[in-house]
Protein backbone atom coordinates (compact mmCIF):
# COMPACT_ATOMS: atom_id res chain seq x y z
CA UNK A 1 0.00 0.00 0.00
CA UNK A 2 1.28 3.77 -0.49
CA UNK A 3 2.29 5.51 2.00
CA UNK A 4 -0.03 8.25 1.40
CA UNK A 5 -2.96 5.59 1.81
CA UNK A 6 -4.60 4.47 4.93
CA UNK A 7 -6.97 1.41 5.59
CA UNK A 8 -9.57 2.01 7.97
CA UNK A 9 -12.45 -0.52 8.54
CA UNK A 10 -11.52 -2.25 5.46
CA UNK A 11 -11.99 0.68 3.71
CA UNK A 12 -8.43 1.84 1.70
CA UNK A 13 -8.22 5.80 1.97
CA UNK A 14 -6.70 8.15 -0.60
CA UNK A 15 -5.87 11.40 0.93
CA UNK A 16 -5.93 12.99 -2.79
CA UNK A 17 -9.47 11.57 -3.37
CA UNK A 18 -12.75 12.79 -2.95
CA UNK A 19 -15.01 9.95 -2.06
CA UNK A 20 -18.28 9.58 -3.90
CA UNK A 21 -21.76 9.60 -2.61
CA UNK A 22 -22.02 5.75 -2.83
CA UNK A 23 -18.41 4.78 -1.31
CA UNK A 24 -19.46 6.93 1.78
CA UNK A 25 -22.91 5.46 2.02
CA UNK A 26 -21.06 1.40 1.64
CA UNK A 27 -18.57 2.71 4.35
CA UNK A 28 -21.31 4.05 6.81
CA UNK A 29 -23.69 0.94 5.98
CA UNK A 30 -20.71 -1.64 6.83
CA UNK A 31 -18.97 -0.04 10.11
CA UNK A 32 -22.59 0.33 11.48
CA UNK A 33 -22.95 -3.25 10.85
CA UNK A 34 -19.99 -4.38 12.40
CA UNK A 35 -20.34 -1.72 15.24
CA UNK A 36 -24.18 -4.02 16.01
CA UNK A 37 -22.33 -7.38 15.70
CA UNK A 38 -20.13 -6.22 18.33
CA UNK A 39 -23.05 -6.31 20.78
CA UNK A 40 -24.13 -9.24 19.01
CA UNK A 41 -27.28 -7.19 18.42
CA UNK A 42 -28.19 -8.89 14.59
CA UNK A 43 -30.75 -6.56 12.12
CA UNK A 44 -31.27 -4.88 8.43
CA UNK A 45 -29.73 -1.93 8.23
CA UNK A 46 -32.17 0.83 7.56
CA UNK A 47 -30.44 4.20 5.67
CA UNK A 48 -33.61 6.08 6.80
CA UNK A 49 -33.70 4.91 10.39
CA UNK A 50 -31.58 6.93 13.35
CA UNK A 51 -28.58 5.10 13.71
CA UNK A 52 -29.40 5.27 17.55
CA UNK A 53 -32.84 3.46 16.76
CA UNK A 54 -30.45 0.56 15.22
CA UNK A 55 -29.11 -0.31 18.65
CA UNK A 56 -26.11 2.10 18.71
CA UNK A 57 -25.18 4.49 21.70
CA UNK A 58 -23.30 7.42 22.39
CA UNK A 59 -20.14 6.58 22.94
CA UNK A 60 -20.18 4.17 19.37
CA UNK A 61 -21.66 7.19 17.67
CA UNK A 62 -18.96 9.52 18.75
CA UNK A 63 -15.88 6.58 17.86
CA UNK A 64 -17.88 6.16 14.21
CA UNK A 65 -17.45 9.87 13.62
CA UNK A 66 -13.98 9.74 14.42
CA UNK A 67 -13.03 7.04 12.36
CA UNK A 68 -15.47 8.32 9.76
CA UNK A 69 -13.47 11.70 9.42
CA UNK A 70 -10.30 10.10 9.26
CA UNK A 71 -11.55 7.92 6.50
CA UNK A 72 -12.48 10.99 4.50
CA UNK A 73 -9.09 12.96 5.64
CA UNK A 74 -11.57 15.76 7.16
CA UNK A 75 -12.33 17.66 10.09
CA UNK A 76 -15.57 16.53 11.94
CA UNK A 77 -17.70 17.71 14.51
CA UNK A 78 -18.30 14.75 17.14
CA UNK A 79 -21.73 15.61 17.33
CA UNK A 80 -21.77 15.13 14.01
CA UNK A 81 -24.47 11.80 13.99
CA UNK A 82 -26.51 13.41 16.40
CA UNK A 83 -27.67 16.46 14.37
CA UNK A 84 -27.80 14.41 11.33
CA UNK A 85 -29.75 11.01 12.75
CA UNK A 86 -29.60 8.79 9.63
CA UNK A 87 -27.26 7.34 7.37
CA UNK A 88 -28.82 8.51 4.40
CA UNK A 89 -29.45 12.25 5.61
CA UNK A 90 -26.04 12.12 6.30
CA UNK A 91 -24.91 10.75 2.68
CA UNK A 92 -26.79 13.36 1.51
CA UNK A 93 -25.14 16.17 2.95
CA UNK A 94 -21.94 15.33 3.01
CA UNK A 95 -22.18 14.65 -0.76
CA UNK A 96 -23.75 18.18 -1.17
CA UNK A 97 -20.70 19.71 0.72
CA UNK A 98 -17.80 17.47 -0.14
CA UNK A 99 -18.34 15.72 -3.85
CA UNK A 100 -16.32 17.74 -6.58
CA UNK A 101 -18.51 18.59 -10.00
CA UNK A 102 -17.22 16.78 -12.67
CA UNK A 103 -16.13 19.44 -14.33
CA UNK A 104 -13.58 21.02 -11.59
CA UNK A 105 -11.48 17.90 -10.68
CA UNK A 106 -9.05 20.35 -9.18
CA UNK A 107 -10.85 21.92 -6.44
CA UNK A 108 -10.56 18.83 -4.23
CA UNK A 109 -9.23 21.11 -1.50
CA UNK A 110 -11.32 23.85 -2.02
CA UNK A 111 -14.25 21.54 -1.77
CA UNK A 112 -13.11 19.48 1.60
CA UNK A 113 -16.03 19.61 4.62
CA UNK A 114 -14.45 22.29 7.04
CA UNK A 115 -16.35 22.14 10.21
CA UNK A 116 -17.89 25.43 10.35
CA UNK A 117 -19.85 24.35 7.53
CA UNK A 118 -21.28 21.01 8.42
CA UNK A 119 -25.38 22.22 9.84
CA UNK A 120 -25.24 25.01 7.27
CA UNK A 121 -23.38 27.88 9.17
CA UNK A 122 -24.90 30.33 6.27
CA UNK A 123 -27.87 30.64 8.43
CA UNK A 124 -28.37 34.24 9.16
CA UNK A 125 -30.15 36.33 11.79
CA UNK A 126 -33.51 37.46 10.59
CA UNK A 127 -33.20 41.34 10.20
CA UNK A 128 -36.96 41.43 12.32
CA UNK A 129 -35.20 39.60 15.26
CA UNK A 130 -32.07 41.08 14.96
CA UNK A 131 -33.69 44.69 15.23
CA UNK A 132 -35.58 43.70 18.31
CA UNK A 133 -32.76 42.28 19.99
CA UNK A 134 -31.06 45.47 19.44
CA UNK A 135 -33.44 47.53 20.67
CA UNK A 136 -34.20 45.95 23.51
CA UNK A 137 -30.82 46.25 24.65
CA UNK A 138 -29.98 49.42 23.55
CA UNK A 139 -29.84 50.57 26.97
CA UNK A 140 -27.45 48.18 28.31
CA UNK A 141 -24.13 48.82 29.34
CA UNK A 142 -20.92 47.75 28.46
CA UNK A 143 -18.33 47.72 25.82
CA UNK A 144 -20.19 46.60 22.56
CA UNK A 145 -17.87 44.58 20.20
CA UNK A 146 -19.19 46.58 17.03
CA UNK A 147 -21.64 49.86 16.77
CA UNK A 148 -24.50 47.24 15.79
CA UNK A 149 -23.35 43.93 18.35
CA UNK A 150 -25.66 42.07 20.49
CA UNK A 151 -22.97 41.00 23.05
CA UNK A 152 -21.64 43.70 25.84
CA UNK A 153 -18.73 43.42 27.69
CA UNK A 154 -18.00 44.00 31.42
CA UNK A 155 -14.64 44.29 33.63
CA UNK A 156 -13.34 43.39 30.10
CA UNK A 157 -9.97 44.86 31.78
CA UNK A 158 -9.85 41.94 33.53
CA UNK A 159 -6.92 38.79 33.53
CA UNK A 160 -9.06 36.10 33.89
CA UNK A 161 -11.13 33.50 31.41
CA UNK A 162 -13.71 35.81 29.75
CA UNK A 163 -17.09 34.36 30.44
CA UNK A 164 -20.02 34.55 28.35
CA UNK A 165 -23.18 34.67 29.04
CA UNK A 166 -27.05 34.23 28.09
CA UNK A 167 -29.33 36.32 30.18
CA UNK A 168 -32.62 37.81 29.85
CA UNK A 169 -32.07 41.17 30.87
CA UNK A 170 -29.24 43.58 31.96
CA UNK A 171 -29.77 43.58 35.49
CA UNK A 172 -29.07 39.88 35.42
CA UNK A 173 -25.73 40.68 33.76
CA UNK A 174 -24.81 43.31 35.42
CA UNK A 175 -25.38 41.62 39.19
CA UNK A 176 -23.74 38.97 37.71
CA UNK A 177 -20.27 40.26 36.67
CA UNK A 178 -20.25 42.52 39.83
CA UNK A 179 -20.18 39.51 42.18
CA UNK A 180 -17.61 37.77 40.29
CA UNK A 181 -15.80 40.59 40.68
CA UNK A 182 -13.49 42.97 37.99
CA UNK A 183 -10.88 40.49 37.45
CA UNK A 184 -13.39 37.98 35.62
CA UNK A 185 -14.54 39.74 32.42
CA UNK A 186 -18.15 39.22 31.09
CA UNK A 187 -19.71 39.33 27.79
CA UNK A 188 -23.77 39.49 28.12
CA UNK A 189 -26.31 38.75 25.33
CA UNK A 190 -30.00 38.34 25.24
CA UNK A 191 -32.24 35.62 24.88
CA UNK A 192 -34.80 35.23 22.51
CA UNK A 193 -37.45 35.80 25.09
CA UNK A 194 -40.45 38.03 23.87
CA UNK A 195 -38.44 38.24 20.60
CA UNK A 196 -38.65 35.06 18.57
CA UNK A 197 -40.39 31.47 18.64
CA UNK A 198 -38.06 29.10 20.10
CA UNK A 199 -38.04 26.73 16.82
CA UNK A 200 -34.93 25.12 15.68
CA UNK A 201 -33.70 27.58 12.81
CA UNK A 202 -34.17 30.36 15.22
CA UNK A 203 -32.28 28.66 17.85
CA UNK A 204 -29.30 28.03 15.44
CA UNK A 205 -29.58 30.95 13.29
CA UNK A 206 -29.64 33.37 16.73
CA UNK A 207 -26.47 31.08 17.99
CA UNK A 208 -24.64 31.00 15.26
CA UNK A 209 -24.68 34.67 14.89
CA UNK A 210 -23.50 34.75 19.00
CA UNK A 211 -20.77 32.16 18.03
CA UNK A 212 -19.50 35.39 15.28
CA UNK A 213 -19.85 37.90 17.69
CA UNK A 214 -17.66 35.97 20.30
CA UNK A 215 -15.11 35.41 18.16
CA UNK A 216 -14.65 38.61 17.55
CA UNK A 217 -14.17 39.40 20.84
CA UNK A 218 -11.85 36.50 21.10
CA UNK A 219 -11.12 34.53 18.19
CA UNK A 220 -10.08 30.81 19.31
CA UNK A 221 -11.12 28.99 22.39
CA UNK A 222 -11.22 27.42 24.56
CA UNK A 223 -14.59 29.12 25.85
CA UNK A 224 -16.68 30.19 28.65
CA UNK A 225 -20.07 29.52 28.17
CA UNK A 226 -23.49 30.04 30.88
CA UNK A 227 -26.78 31.36 30.58
CA UNK A 228 -30.11 30.65 32.49
CA UNK A 229 -33.37 29.27 32.59
CA UNK A 230 -34.70 30.03 29.09
CA UNK A 231 -31.53 31.58 28.60
CA UNK A 232 -29.88 28.23 28.95
CA UNK A 233 -31.19 27.02 25.73
CA UNK A 234 -29.11 29.70 23.57
CA UNK A 235 -26.13 28.87 25.54
CA UNK A 236 -26.52 25.03 24.63
CA UNK A 237 -26.80 25.81 21.34
CA UNK A 238 -23.90 28.23 21.14
CA UNK A 239 -21.80 25.12 22.31
CA UNK A 240 -22.82 23.00 20.17
CA UNK A 241 -21.72 25.61 17.37
CA UNK A 242 -18.23 26.32 18.92
CA UNK A 243 -17.75 22.18 19.15
CA UNK A 244 -19.36 21.51 15.55
CA UNK A 245 -16.31 24.01 14.64
CA UNK A 246 -13.82 21.78 17.10
CA UNK A 247 -13.44 24.43 19.67
CA UNK A 248 -13.04 23.19 23.28
CA UNK A 249 -15.40 24.19 26.09
CA UNK A 250 -13.88 24.70 29.57
CA UNK A 251 -16.78 24.59 30.78
CA UNK A 252 -21.17 24.94 30.03
CA UNK A 253 -23.25 26.65 33.28
CA UNK A 254 -26.77 26.19 33.32
CA UNK A 255 -28.98 27.77 35.60
CA UNK A 256 -32.13 26.83 36.65
CA UNK A 257 -33.53 24.84 33.22
CA UNK A 258 -32.66 21.17 32.98
CA UNK A 259 -31.25 19.58 29.25
CA UNK A 260 -30.89 16.24 29.26
CA UNK A 261 -29.49 15.81 26.11
CA UNK A 262 -26.08 14.13 24.98
CA UNK A 263 -23.26 16.95 24.87
CA UNK A 264 -19.27 15.98 24.32
CA UNK A 265 -18.09 18.13 26.81
CA UNK A 266 -18.20 19.69 30.71
CA UNK A 267 -21.25 20.93 32.05
CA UNK A 268 -22.35 22.42 35.18
CA UNK A 269 -26.14 22.86 36.62
CA UNK A 270 -27.06 25.09 38.78
CA UNK A 271 -30.96 25.04 40.53
CA UNK A 272 -32.54 26.64 43.25
CA UNK A 273 -33.59 24.64 46.45
CA UNK A 274 -36.72 25.98 46.49
CA UNK A 275 -37.43 26.42 42.79
CA UNK A 276 -40.24 24.37 40.54
CA UNK A 277 -37.60 23.85 38.04
CA UNK A 278 -35.53 21.46 40.17
CA UNK A 279 -35.26 18.01 39.22
CA UNK A 280 -35.05 16.60 42.71
CA UNK A 281 -38.73 17.71 42.78
CA UNK A 282 -39.86 15.86 39.60
CA UNK A 283 -37.22 12.44 40.15
CA UNK A 284 -35.44 10.61 42.75
CA UNK A 285 -32.05 10.50 41.24
CA UNK A 286 -31.61 12.89 38.78
CA UNK A 287 -28.11 12.41 38.30
CA UNK A 288 -28.54 8.83 37.77
CA UNK A 289 -30.03 9.16 34.42
CA UNK A 290 -27.53 12.08 33.38
CA UNK A 291 -24.38 10.28 33.64
CA UNK A 292 -25.32 8.75 30.27
CA UNK A 293 -25.06 11.56 28.63
CA UNK A 294 -21.67 13.53 29.79
CA UNK A 295 -18.34 11.56 29.21
CA UNK A 296 -16.70 14.36 29.71
CA UNK A 297 -18.42 15.10 33.59
CA UNK A 298 -21.51 17.11 35.32
CA UNK A 299 -22.28 18.23 38.28
CA UNK A 300 -25.54 19.29 39.89
CA UNK A 301 -25.44 21.97 42.69
CA UNK A 302 -28.29 23.45 44.44
CA UNK A 303 -28.36 27.19 45.03
CA UNK A 304 -30.63 29.62 47.48
CA UNK A 305 -33.16 31.08 45.82
CA UNK A 306 -36.58 30.29 43.65
CA UNK A 307 -36.61 30.35 40.25
CA UNK A 308 -36.45 33.91 38.54
CA UNK A 309 -35.53 35.18 42.42
CA UNK A 310 -31.85 34.51 41.84
CA UNK A 311 -30.65 38.22 40.59
CA UNK A 312 -33.40 39.42 43.28
CA UNK A 313 -32.12 38.49 46.36
CA UNK A 314 -28.49 38.96 47.62
CA UNK A 315 -27.77 35.49 49.64
CA UNK A 316 -29.30 33.54 46.22
CA UNK A 317 -26.64 35.59 43.62
CA UNK A 318 -23.73 35.13 46.11
CA UNK A 319 -24.78 31.62 46.47
CA UNK A 320 -24.62 31.59 42.67
CA UNK A 321 -21.14 32.97 42.03
CA UNK A 322 -19.69 31.22 45.14
CA UNK A 323 -20.93 27.58 43.10
CA UNK A 324 -20.04 29.33 39.53
CA UNK A 325 -16.49 29.97 40.58
CA UNK A 326 -15.62 26.66 42.24
CA UNK A 327 -16.66 24.98 39.16
CA UNK A 328 -15.06 27.40 36.60
CA UNK A 329 -11.63 25.93 38.24
CA UNK A 330 -12.78 22.42 38.82
CA UNK A 331 -13.14 23.16 34.57
CA UNK A 332 -10.09 24.29 34.22
CA UNK A 333 -8.08 21.86 36.37
CA UNK A 334 -9.22 18.92 35.20
CA UNK A 335 -9.81 20.67 31.27
CA UNK A 336 -7.05 18.06 30.01
CA UNK A 337 -7.65 14.99 31.75
CA UNK A 338 -9.54 11.85 29.43
CA UNK A 339 -13.38 11.27 29.93
CA UNK A 340 -15.03 8.95 32.42
CA UNK A 341 -15.76 5.49 30.90
CA UNK A 342 -17.00 4.16 33.73
CA UNK A 343 -20.66 4.33 32.34
CA UNK A 344 -21.58 3.56 29.25
CA UNK A 345 -22.62 6.65 26.71
CA UNK A 346 -25.90 7.01 25.79
CA UNK A 347 -28.02 9.19 23.71
CA UNK A 348 -31.71 10.16 24.12
CA UNK A 349 -33.90 7.24 24.12
CA UNK A 350 -36.52 7.46 21.16
CA UNK A 351 -40.26 8.00 22.27
CA UNK A 352 -41.15 4.41 20.78
CA UNK A 353 -38.79 3.35 23.37
CA UNK A 354 -41.12 4.58 26.37
CA UNK A 355 -43.38 1.44 26.34
CA UNK A 356 -44.17 -0.58 29.21
CA UNK A 357 -46.81 -3.12 30.69
CA UNK A 358 -47.22 -3.71 34.16
CA UNK A 359 -49.14 -6.36 36.50
CA UNK A 360 -49.53 -5.98 40.12
CA UNK A 361 -52.78 -6.30 42.39
CA UNK A 362 -55.32 -4.39 41.46
CA UNK A 363 -56.72 -3.51 45.26
CA UNK A 364 -55.14 -3.55 48.13
CA UNK A 365 -55.79 -2.79 52.08
CA UNK A 366 -53.46 -1.23 54.55
CA UNK A 367 -52.87 0.30 57.67
CA UNK A 368 -52.02 4.42 57.67
CA UNK A 369 -48.38 4.88 57.32
CA UNK A 370 -47.33 1.53 56.90
CA UNK A 371 -44.39 0.34 54.67
CA UNK A 372 -46.11 -2.45 52.13
CA UNK A 373 -44.33 -4.67 49.62
CA UNK A 374 -45.91 -4.74 46.17
CA UNK A 375 -45.19 -7.55 43.88
CA UNK A 376 -45.14 -6.06 40.16
CA UNK A 377 -44.37 -7.86 36.83
CA UNK A 378 -43.04 -5.12 34.48
CA UNK A 379 -42.92 -5.88 30.45
CA UNK A 380 -40.73 -4.02 27.76
CA UNK A 381 -42.89 -3.73 25.36
CA UNK A 382 -40.85 -1.42 23.15
CA UNK A 383 -38.66 -3.07 20.45
CA UNK A 384 -35.61 -1.62 22.22
CA UNK A 385 -33.59 -3.00 25.08
CA UNK A 386 -34.23 -1.24 28.65
CA UNK A 387 -30.30 -0.97 29.42
CA UNK A 388 -30.15 -1.33 33.62
CA UNK A 389 -30.32 1.25 36.28
CA UNK A 390 -27.05 1.15 36.57
CA UNK A 391 -26.16 2.07 33.08
CA UNK A 392 -29.57 4.04 31.90
CA UNK A 393 -31.16 5.20 34.92
CA UNK A 394 -34.62 3.24 34.11
CA UNK A 395 -36.64 2.53 37.44
CA UNK A 396 -40.18 1.44 38.13
CA UNK A 397 -41.27 4.43 39.79
CA UNK A 398 -45.04 5.57 41.56
CA UNK A 399 -47.30 7.99 42.27
CA UNK A 400 -49.81 8.33 45.12
CA UNK A 401 -53.21 10.28 44.35
CA UNK A 402 -56.25 10.47 46.74
CA UNK A 403 -60.05 9.81 45.44
CA UNK A 404 -60.50 12.85 43.53
CA UNK A 405 -57.12 12.33 41.55
CA UNK A 406 -54.85 14.50 43.07
CA UNK A 407 -51.72 13.88 44.23
CA UNK A 408 -50.71 13.06 47.48
CA UNK A 409 -47.17 12.15 47.00
CA UNK A 410 -45.35 12.53 43.78
CA UNK A 411 -42.22 10.69 45.06
CA UNK A 412 -42.41 7.09 46.61
CA UNK A 413 -40.51 4.05 46.22
CA UNK A 414 -38.57 2.59 43.50
CA UNK A 415 -37.39 -0.68 42.15
CA UNK A 416 -34.27 -0.98 39.81
CA UNK A 417 -33.53 -2.79 36.75
CA UNK A 418 -30.58 -5.30 37.66
CA UNK A 419 -29.90 -6.22 34.73
CA UNK A 420 -30.83 -5.26 31.21
CA UNK A 421 -34.61 -6.30 30.03
CA UNK A 422 -34.43 -7.30 26.37
CA UNK A 423 -37.79 -6.35 23.87
CA UNK A 424 -40.66 -8.33 24.71
CA UNK A 425 -39.59 -9.70 27.98
CA UNK A 426 -40.38 -9.01 31.67
CA UNK A 427 -39.25 -8.80 34.90
CA UNK A 428 -40.59 -9.48 38.66
CA UNK A 429 -39.76 -6.22 40.55
CA UNK A 430 -41.04 -5.56 44.19
CA UNK A 431 -41.98 -2.22 44.90
CA UNK A 432 -41.76 -1.12 48.56
CA UNK A 433 -44.22 2.07 49.24
CA UNK A 434 -45.30 4.05 52.53
CA UNK A 435 -49.00 4.37 52.64
CA UNK A 436 -50.42 8.11 53.46
CA UNK A 437 -50.84 8.85 56.89
CA UNK A 438 -54.49 9.77 56.52
CA UNK A 439 -57.35 6.91 55.95
CA UNK A 440 -59.29 6.62 52.87
CA UNK A 441 -59.07 5.52 49.41
CA UNK A 442 -55.82 6.08 47.39
CA UNK A 443 -54.55 5.27 44.21
CA UNK A 444 -51.33 4.28 43.82
CA UNK A 445 -50.29 5.23 39.99
CA UNK A 446 -47.47 2.42 38.82
CA UNK A 447 -44.71 4.32 36.48
CA UNK A 448 -41.39 3.40 34.63
CA UNK A 449 -39.34 6.64 35.06
CA UNK A 450 -35.84 7.84 32.93
CA UNK A 451 -34.44 9.69 36.23
CA UNK A 452 -33.20 13.07 35.30
CA UNK A 453 -35.27 12.34 31.96
CA UNK A 454 -38.89 11.72 31.92
CA UNK A 455 -41.81 9.76 33.14
CA UNK A 456 -42.98 7.07 30.66
CA UNK A 457 -46.09 8.31 30.94
CA UNK A 458 -45.71 11.60 29.62
CA UNK A 459 -44.22 9.97 26.63
CA UNK A 460 -48.29 8.68 26.14
CA UNK A 461 -47.40 5.19 27.97
CA UNK A 462 -50.41 3.52 29.75
CA UNK A 463 -49.63 3.52 33.70
CA UNK A 464 -51.39 0.98 36.21
CA UNK A 465 -53.38 1.78 39.32
CA UNK A 466 -53.24 -0.18 42.68
CA UNK A 467 -56.52 0.72 44.36
CA UNK A 468 -55.53 0.94 48.13
CA UNK A 469 -58.34 1.33 51.49
CA UNK A 470 -56.36 2.61 54.09
CA UNK A 471 -57.47 2.27 57.82
CA UNK A 472 -56.50 3.84 61.08
CA UNK A 473 -52.87 2.83 62.37
CA UNK A 474 -52.95 0.12 64.63
CA UNK A 475 -52.31 1.98 67.44
CA UNK A 476 -54.89 4.56 67.14
CA UNK A 477 -57.79 2.26 66.26
CA UNK A 478 -57.01 0.05 70.09
CA UNK A 479 -56.64 3.29 71.60
CA UNK A 480 -59.92 4.54 69.97
CA UNK A 481 -61.64 0.99 70.99
CA UNK A 482 -60.48 2.07 74.40
CA UNK A 483 -62.11 5.21 74.93
CA UNK A 484 -65.20 4.25 73.34
CA UNK A 485 -65.37 0.97 75.46
CA UNK A 486 -64.35 2.33 79.01
CA UNK A 487 -67.75 3.85 79.75
CA UNK A 488 -69.38 0.57 78.90
CA UNK A 489 -66.89 -1.34 80.97
CA UNK A 490 -67.07 1.33 83.86
CA UNK A 491 -70.97 1.09 84.15
CA UNK A 492 -70.56 -3.00 84.45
Amino acid sequence: MDTNEKQVDGFERDPNKIQSVEEIRQWLNNRAKTALEAIEHEVEIDGDMPLIELGLDSLTLFTITGELAEWLNRELPGTLLFEIETINDLVTELGRLMVLPESDPTSAVSKAVQPRELGNATHQLSPEIHQKLFSMTRSWQGQRVKSDSLVFGLNTEGSKQPLYWCFQGFREFKLLASHLGPDQPVYGMRSGHLVMEYTKDNLQNLSEHYVREIRAVQPNGPYLLGGNCQSGTIAWEIAQRFQEQNETITLLAILDISIPRPYPGRIAFFFGKESDHNPHRKFHAPTLGWRKFYPHGFSLDEISGAHAEFFHVEENIVSLTQQLQQRIEQAKAEQNCPPSQKYAVMACFPDHMYQPQFSAPTTMTAIAGALVSIPVTVKNASSIIWPSTEQSGLMLGCHWLDRKGDVVKWLDGVAELSNDLVAGKEVQLTLNVTVPEKRGSYTLQLDMVDQGVTWFSKKGSEISSVKFKVSGSAFLTKSVRNVLSWPRKRAA
